[in-house]
């Protein structure tokens, strides 16, 4: 192997390295960290210390796990939201609704969350999700469990989660798609994870925490996807079609226009 071949190899390892802020600990915040790497994937899996707090102790100075934990459920300039292949990502808030965009009609599972979101759109479900929103104003972050004691509707949740166990959705209401839906959205933030192994979250309205609408919502489609494939190509320094669409979801043929 000649020296100028393993230059290159050496070169490109090292570009790689940098767009993932992995040559050495960056000094910048976890909301620039997170922004770089295009979005750090939450990961419930509790075998080992939860992954997403490891993935931010290999990138960011004396990083500590309060650190992640204040940075999106104290200041919010991180946000739980549902980003590629429809899994839950930590994404800067500014740019949560440019992720949504972007991604929103990509399939997974049968469904995109475009097709998900419309098929309990009926008027029915408008209004419940309206009384969901009004019941739920001005509280502070709660539990599932708290939610619905909260709303007087503990008996009535109890029995719908006992009936989903068993395959029978007869004890559904639709004040509970409306509580899915604003989860999806992103209409109710998670605040907050109680202690434990599985870290139960805390949710919140958007509202209750000063966000009345999403930095840069209304941006179209293509825009964002262009927005999302510079951050990616960038954050991985080297890169190829099929890469980015195995992580992202969209088809390969909607991600090739971007490389040229």
């Amino acid at each position: 192997m000649s020296s100028e071949t393993y230059d290159e190899k050496a070169g490109i390892r090292q570009v790689i390295l940098s767009s993932q802020h992995l040559d050495k600990r960056s000094t910048g915040s976890i909301e620039d960290i997170v922004s770089d790497i295009c979005g750090l994937q939450y990961d419930p899996n509790p075998t080992i210390h939860l992954n997403h707090y490891m993935m931010l102790w290999n990138r960011k100075k004396d990083f500590a796990v309060k650190d992640l934990d204040a940075a999106a459920y104290q200041e919010f300039q991180i946000t739980e939201a549902f980003a590629f292949k429809r899994n839950m990502f930590f994404v800067p808030t500014k740019e949560f609704a440019i992720y949504r965009a972007a991604l929103k009609d990509v399939v997974r599972w049968g469904s995109s969350d475009e097709s998900w979101l419309a098929a309990a759109n009926s008027t029915e479900d408008l209004n419940a999700e309206a009384e969901l929103k009004k019941g739920l104003k001005d509280q502070p972050g709660m539990t599932t469990n708290q939610i619905w004691q909260c709303l007087h509707l503990s008996e009535e949740w109890n029995a719908y989660v006992k009936g989903r166990k068993a395959g029978d959705l007869s004890f559904e209401l639709p004040i509970f798609r409306a509580f899915y839906r604003l989860k999806r959205k992103t209409d109710l933030v998670t605040c907050g994870r109680n202690p434990g192994t599985f870290k139960e979250p805390l949710y919140i309205l958007k509202e209750n925490i000063g966000i009345k609408e999403w930095p840069n919502s209304g941006m179209d489609k293509n825009d964002a996807r262009a927005y999302i494939m510079e951050k990616l190509i960038a954050a991985f320094g080297v890169t190829y079609p099929v890469h980015i669409s195995h992580i992202t979801g969209i088809p390969t043929g909607e991600v090739t226009p971007f490389f040229f």
